[in-house]
């Protein structure tokens, strides 16, 4: 019998503070196969992969979905990652003068750049 999402996102946790890697108390990474294993299941549904993320975030932790692998981690971990300052934002900041006759609007319809709700396939 497969595990919960809670039950999974507690052993994330736990390996979290796994010595490994020359480290611990650290961020680390997990393929989707070990994931796959972990939970105990052949294919990790979204629905599944939100639930699993949301018991991390209760607990302080964050799942990132990558191709390869998912990271997990701490907020506290991405504190040392640079800030974008406001005078560069501004810089970019959106204007109507900034639209460009040239682009294609099918291209840039965000319907078109949705991601489908199905099962997410180890890379």
């Amino acid at each position: 019998m497969a595990r919960t999402a809670r039950q999974t996102a507690n052993i994330l946790t736990e390996l979290y503070d796994e010595s490994f890697g020359s480290d611990f108390i650290e961020q680390y990474r997990i393929t989707w196969a070990d994931l796959r294993g972990i939970a105990g299941v052949d294919k990790l549904h979204r629905g599944y992969l939100r639930m699993v993320n949301r018991s991390l975030i209760k607990s302080g932790y964050l799942m990132i979905q990558l191709d390869n692998y998912l990271v997990v981690t701490q907020e506290s971990d991405l504190d040392q990652i640079r800030m974008v300052p406001p005078r560069i934002v501004e810089e970019y900041r959106y204007e109507e003068e900034d639209d460009d006759p040239e682009l294609d609007d099918e291209d840039e319809n965000p319907e078109n750049c949705e991601i489908a709700d199905e099962d997410v396939e180890s890379a």
